[in-house]
């Protein structure tokens, strides 16, 4: 999702872009710029990096492994898995951003303008569930399983894993980090705020099955 808010974002600023996305089109590097869309091979992705006036946009993808840019400004985007850009972190040229989810306004925007094939009612649905988490709000609202999902994440779901002070790093599970329970908060400065459940939904599911353990 952000990764194609920057691209929008850089299109209207007439910014050459080089976008390296896992499982995009075989994960090869593409150049993006006024007169195209480009797929680049090895040598030409290489020569891209070394230019100051390209932005490479990485996505999902180990950024020690997926080449580093010699002189091109790099935003390296990943949800939920964090870990693999922990070494890169740890060098002082990068900073950490966080993204928060979306507001209603911004769904139901989004919705009426590249989604307006989804129905009202499982819109509205899924945002009770999900709230402004985009990927599960609009990306697999075809898919029939989807909600099975939720309901398997939200019955493994202990009390200790609703200690939000715990932080990203204390949960054993990539899925629970990946927005099916719990969302990320930002602050003003893009800098991790902390968790909070999804959703109303999910929260009154999560307690109602605790105190059902609790009595059995």
């Amino acid at each position: 999702m952000m990764g194609y808010f920057l691209l929008y974002q850089c299109a209207l600023k007439k910014q050459q872009v080089v976008v390296l996305k896992s499982g995009w089109l075989g994960n090869a590097p593409h150049f993006f710029c006024q007169e195209g869309v480009f797929m680049l091979d090895n040598i030409a992705f290489v020569q891209e990096l070394t230019r100051c006036d390209v932005l490479y946009i990485l996505d999902g993808m180990n950024m020690m492994t997926s080449g580093l840019p010699s002189f091109a400004k790099m935003i390296a985007l990943t949800s939920p898995l964090v870990q693999q850009y922990s070494e890169a972190i740890k060098l002082s040229k990068y900073r950490k951003a966080v993204m928060g989810i979306w507001s209603r306004d911004e769904a139901e925007y989004w919705r009426s303008a590249e989604f307006p094939q989804m129905p009202l009612d499982i819109f509205e649905d899924r945002f009770m569930r999900w709230d402004g988490i985009a990927r599960y709000v609009f990306w697999t609202f075809n898919d029939p399983f989807e909600k099975e999902h939720l309901e398997a994440a939200i019955s493994d779901c202990r009390v200790q894993m609703l200690d939000k002070s715990n932080g990203l790093d204390n949960f054993d599970s990539s899925e629970h980090i990946s927005h099916k329970l719990f969302q990320i908060k930002a602050d003003e400065h893009f800098g991790f705020a902390g968790l909070d459940l999804v959703s109303t939904w999910v929260q009154d599911r999560v307690i109602m099955l605790a105190c059902h353990r609790e009595r059995s």
